[in-house]
């Protein structure tokens, strides 16, 4: 049984890769995606809920800024609180938009069920777009918007 130190020393890499994956181990993606691995491993055993979810969701943040949608949510789907499932993928969300993976960010959004969290994260496409990081706003295609919508409300 790994102590609590260990646990801690992980968390703190963990909240490192959130605010910069590259931060952690610049040249080799392939120690943070392991870090990463291991985190989620040690998420799973986490005895309090609530600490469990909240690593869970800063796992998931990381996977995202590493470009591994996919794995960001699946995580995600583990969050079996609302709120906080909600806003994990309000954060996925918006670091696919400042990626410039657009349509990835809209089926992410599409999946929030909540509708002012969904309006939320909506909106955070749209600013990363005015503030250039993507594709400008005004060439956001509607259609997307629109099943993403239909697609959260199913």
């Amino acid at each position: 049984m790994q102590t609590a130190s260990m646990v801690a020393l992980l968390m703190l890499q963990i909240i490192v890769l959130v605010t910069d994956p590259k931060t952690v181990y610049p040249a080799d993606q392939s120690a943070a995606a392991q870090l990463l691995r291991q985190a989620e491993q040690e998420a799973d055993v986490i005895g309090n809920e609530y600490l469990r979810e909240n690593t869970l969701q800063d796992i998931a943040v990381a996977e995202a800024k590493a470009n591994n949608s996919q794995k960001a949510l699946e995580i995600a789907s583990e969050i079996t609180e609302r709120d906080d499932k909600n806003l994990t993928l309000m954060e996925i969300a918006e670091v696919q938009a400042r990626s410039h993976h657009i349509k990835a960010a809209f089926r992410t959004a599409g999946k929030i069920d909540d509708k002012t969290d969904r309006a939320a994260a909506m909106e955070s496409i749209a600013l990363a777009q005015l503030a250039g990081e993507t594709t400008p706003a005004l060439f956001t295609p509607r259609a997307s918007f629109q099943q993403s919508s239909i697609e959260a409300v199913s």
